[in-house]
């Protein structure tokens, strides 16, 4: 009961984390990574254990997981993106001092 409560907290945290920038993107993403629910290695040992365990998780989390996963993906995908953009400036930017030269 208490693992639950702790991970309902935290749950709780990330999705008030959630905001459009990448401090905030990363914040919420360092929250779920805590709570342990989703793992985020590419070990696939953990993964299958993950798998495995998830159905003796409080019936609270197992519920919520339509929750959380898509929001957890959605903040991956924005820090990605918000990646992808910044080294799409910076090039741009060394293409025009290159230029520049």
């Amino acid at each position: 009961m208490r693992k639950m409560l702790g991970a309902l907290t935290l749950l709780s945290r990330f999705v008030n984390s959630l905001g459009v920038n990448a401090v905030s993107l990363k914040l919420s993403l360092q929250i779920m990574e805590s709570t342990d629910l989703i793992p985020f290695d590419g070990d696939v040992a953990k993964i299958t254990r993950r798998a495995e365990e998830f159905k003796d998780l409080h019936d609270a989390l197992q519920r919520n997981l339509q929750v959380y996963l898509p929001l957890t993906m959605d903040c991956l995908a924005a820090v990605h993106r918000s990646i992808k953009e910044s080294a799409a400036v910076t090039e741009a930017t060394r293409q025009m001092v290159c230029s520049l030269s």
